[in-house]
């Protein structure tokens, strides 16, 4: 998803999106629309995220918030995605940027989803589990202790002859989207269902909680020297645990040269089913006390560049090709674990005539993904949209195009929706889809 900079578990933007009153701008006129794609139909879930710090200025206080939530009730939307913070050791859970703001003086995501309560409004919880620090701020537990030392993400850094190389700790890398845990390890795996566990149990309680959604659930993307993460001393002995196969060096996963090492293949799937126990782990802790519960997770709907993070949202019915994968790779295959995949459609071309040479657009990836989630599925599917890259014609094209050919709608975000005047290219959208 849109890059976050996370403080300890919390999504944080680095732009503001207030005005100089904080007040809404005029939204830009309503375009015209398509004939309507039917009469009557079932309606489809529809969402708006609120990342954190980004949105922050628009609910700086209670009345804020109320138009807010009824300016986004009135264009169609009903459920939001709102992202959580968990201060470690602790039961809170606020949006990180009150503990800069004080003068905001009340607790944001209690009164949200009190009024969501009231409003007939949901609310799912984002979190980041994975992520316990800020590597430009250097701040949260991941620099607190040493209790993730050795834990954390390790990328392989080549010397420029590249007859030698360093192994560099994601903590120190001031350019990673954060400090990331590393999931190949238990104790990692069980912290974050505690964690996830922890923010359930707090706010189950609440008529508009529905459930939690999953983000940043894999390895770190590669750097821009294109080194890959998981590497590490720990990372190298857990392997030989699980797998009984002996790495004299870390070459023997990416070579010198960057291509295939021996145990390339089995390096992959071992990553990729760290990430999948991750998200078991968690389902499974969280189904305990809330069985209703919804578990959603985003990524992006590129399906076949996700083996380099470790991501196989796929169901295990789906058997790949190629040779990064080994044989029962579509056993790492998460579809089953979770409720609803939140399909990362964030391709600023729209239609596949805009750009028919790239798998890069929105049409492409809600047309495509049921080779890798059947629509039989028991794993829904919402389509989500990146706000910041649309226009309101582009935004209402589509929003179409997520409700026609998925099992519902998020758009992120709030913050982008406001300040690019978004809200009639969705309600266009909404309304003609007939959904």
């Amino acid at each position: 998803m849109l890059k976050k900079y996370l403080l300890p578990l919390a999504a944080f933007a680095l732009l503001s999106c207030s005005d100089n009153n904080g007040g809404f701008v005029d939204d830009s006129p309503m375009p015209p629309l398509p004939p309507s794609q039917s009469t009557v139909k079932d309606p489809k879930p529809k969402a708006m995220w609120i990342s954190g710090a980004f949105n922050l200025p628009m609910l700086k206080n209670r009345d804020q918030v109320d138009k807010y939530l009824a300016m986004t009730k009135e264009t169609g939307i009903t459920i939001l995605y709102m992202d959580a913070k968990i201060a470690e050791g602790t039961t809170l859970c606020q949006i990180e940027s009150l503990k800069q703001n004080a003068d905001i003086g009340y607790d944001v995501v209690e009164y949200i989803m009190s009024r969501c309560d009231e409003l007939d409004m949901q609310v799912i919880m984002g979190m980041d589990p994975l992520c316990v620090g800020s590597t430009q701020r250097r701040v949260g537990p991941a620099y607190e202790s040493d209790r993730w030392d050795g834990y954390t993400q390790y990328k392989k850094v080549m010397s420029e002859d590249r007859s030698s190389y360093t192994i560099v700790d994601i903590r120190d890398d001031i350019n990673a989207d954060a400090a990331v845990l590393d999931p190949a390890f238990p104790k990692v795996r069980e912290y974050c269902a505690d964690i996830c566990a922890e923010v359930v149990a707090k706010y189950k309680h609440h008529k508009s909680f529905r459930g939690m959604s999953l983000d940043y659930v894999r390895y770190s993307n590669s750097d821009l020297a294109g080194n890959w993460y998981g590497y590490g001393d720990n990372f190298v002995k857990q392997f030989e645990t699980e797998t009984g196969l002996k790495i004299k060096d870390q070459n023997d996963f990416i070579n010198a040269d960057g291509g295939f090492g021996q145990y390339f293949s089995e390096w992959v799937y071992f990553r990729t089913n760290a990430v999948s126990e991750t998200i078991r782990a968690i389902s499974r802790k969280v189904k305990e006390i809330a069985p209703e519960c919804e578990i959603h997770l985003w990524a992006s709907a590129q399906w076949t560049s996700r083996y380099s993070v470790g991501q196989n949202w796929a169901t295990k019915n789906y058997v790949p090709t190629g040779m990064q994968y080994i044989k029962g790779y579509e056993n790492t295959g998460f579809a089953e674990d979770i409720d609803v995949f939140v399909l990362g459609a964030y391709a600023s071309d729209i239609f596949i005539v805009d750009n028919p040479n790239s798998d890069w657009t929105v049409e492409n990836f809600v047309t495509t993904y049921a080779q890798y989630i059947p629509k039989n599925s028991s794993t829904k599917v919402w389509g989500s949209l990146p706000a910041y890259a649309y226009d309101t014609a582009k935004m209402r094209d589509a929003t179409i195009l997520c409700l026609v050919h998925t099992d519902g709608l998020m758009v992120f975000d709030l913050g982008h929706v406001r300040n690019r005047n978004l809200w009639s290219g969705i309600k266009a959208g909404i309304t003609t889809s007939g959904y």
